[in-house]
C-alpha cells in the first residue's frame, strides 16, 4: 500500500522496508487501539502481507497496476511479473516468519479467483490451471520453500554493492517445529552465474526457535549481476533464501 502515491527510497524499497524488524499494522491495535495505547496482548495473525498480486494471465491488478510501475518499470512481461512476483513474496514471508513478531503468517490466497478483463479483480490467485489445481511454476518454485518449516532468511537488502569490500551476511534460521533441528547453512556467491565463493556454518535450532549465523562475503575486483543463496535441507526438501544485485565498477 506504501507505494500507491510514492516513490520507493533510492536504496530500493527492500531496504527501505526490511532492515528493521516491524509489528504487523492494520489491526486492532490501529484501528481501535486501547484508552491507554498500550498494545493489545494478543497474538497477531498477518495475511495478506503480498500487495503484489498479478493475475492467472500474468497481467496486474486494479490494485496493483502503479505498485509494478514504480517498484519495477522494467518488468514488461507476463512470464517477468510471474518470476518477480514470486521472489518478492517469498522475500516477505521470510522477513515476517524470521523476526517472530506474528504468531502466523498466511498467505492470501489459497483459492481465490482472477478477473484480467472488465470487472477487473484486486487480488488474485497462484493457478495456472484452475480444473488440476496446478500452481504458476515461479510461485511453486520461490514460495513454496519460504514457508518450510524450517526456514532461513539472508538479513541483506543492499540493490548495488561496490567491488573490493568485505560485506556482512546475516542469516536467520528459524524452526517451526517441536523438534529440535540440527545441520547447516551454506552461502553461495554468484556473479554472472559463476560461483566466487561458497562457505557453510552448522546450526542448532530448539523447538519454535530461532537462531543467528554470521557470514561475510569478499566482494572481488568484478562488476556484474550478482546473487546471494543460502540454502539448507529440510526433509529432503532444498530451502532457499536468494538475493540479487549488482556490483558497480566504482
Amino acid at each position: 500500500m506504501r507505494y500507491f502515491k510514492q516513490e520507493p527510497a533510492p536504496e530500493g524499497y527492500l531496504k527501505e522496508l526490511m532492515t528493521e524488524p516491524r509489528m504487523p499494522d492494520n489491526d486492532p491495535n490501529e484501528h481501535s487501539p486501547s484508552s491507554d495505547s498500550t498494545l493489545y496482548p494478543n497474538p497477531v495473525i498477518i495475511n495478506e502481507y503480498g500487495w503484489i498480486w498479478v493475475n492467472r494471465d500474468g497481467s496486474t491488478t486494479t490494485l496493483t497496476n502503479f505498485i509494478y510501475k514504480r517498484l519495477f518499470p522494467d518488468i514488461k512481461s507476463p512470464q517477468e511479473r510471474y518470476e518477480i512476483y514470486a521472489k518478492t513474496l517469498a522475500i516477505k514471508t521470510e522477513y515476517w516468519r524470521a523476526h517472530r513478531q506474528a504468531a502466523a503468517v498466511m498467505h492470501f490466497c489459497g483459492l481465490g479467483y482472477s478477473r484480467p478483463n472488465e470487472p477487473r479483480g484486486q487480488t488474485s490467485d497462484n493457478f495456472i490451471d484452475l480444473k488440476n489445481l496446478v500452481f504458476e511454476p515461479h510461485f511453486y518454485k520461490y514460495v513454496r520453500p519460504s514457508f518450510s518449516p524450517l526456514g532461513i532468511m539472508l538479513d541483506f537488502w543492499d540493490m548495488h554493492l561496490e567491488k573490493n569490500q568485505e560485506v556482512r551476511v546475516p542469516i536467520h534460521v528459524f524452526n517451526d517445529t517441536y523438534l529440535s533441528l540440527k545441520d547447516s547453512v551454506q552461502l553461495n556467491f554468484y556473479i554472472d552465474e559463476k560461483l566466487i565463493s561458497s562457505q557453510s556454518e552448522q546450526f542448532l535450532v530448539q523447538e519454535n526457535g530461532k537462531a543467528m549465523l554470521d557470514f561475510s562475503i569478499s566482494v572481488p575486483d568484478i562488476a556484474g549481476k550478482a546473487r546471494l543463496e543460502g540454502v539448507t535441507i529440510h526433509q529432503g526438501d532444498t530451502i532457499k533464501s536468494i538475493r540479487e544485485f549488482t556490483i558497480d565498477i566504482k
